[in-house]
């Protein structure tokens, strides 16, 4: 399922690095649109693709694995990925 997501770029780097757990080369589009594409094995084991645009990013894959992080909170510093702000969810 392709779906849509906006978010800043600190944001994205954020989901990046927890979303996928192996990075694969991404040899099936090659000579496509010029974009950045990352594909690989998500943390639950499924295969997903991430295609950075320009408000966001397209994610092929379960888009629960997206919300799951999403709702997180960074173990690090303690602020929701991407806002800088403290959150309480944890």
């Amino acid at each position: 399922m392709l779906t849509e997501y906006a978010c800043t770029r600190r944001e994205l780097s954020c989901l990046i690095g927890n979303l996928f757990t192996e990075i694969e080369p991404p040899c099936e589009r090659c000579g496509a649109a010029d974009v950045l594409t990352i594909s690989g094995t998500t943390y639950t084991g499924s295969r997903a693709v991430l295609t950075v645009t320009e408000h966001g990013f397209t994610w092929e894959g379960d888009p629960a694995e997206v919300e799951e992080i999403r709702e997180r909170r960074c173990l690090q510093w303690g602020i929701r990925p991407g806002t800088g702000s403290k959150t309480n969810l944890f």
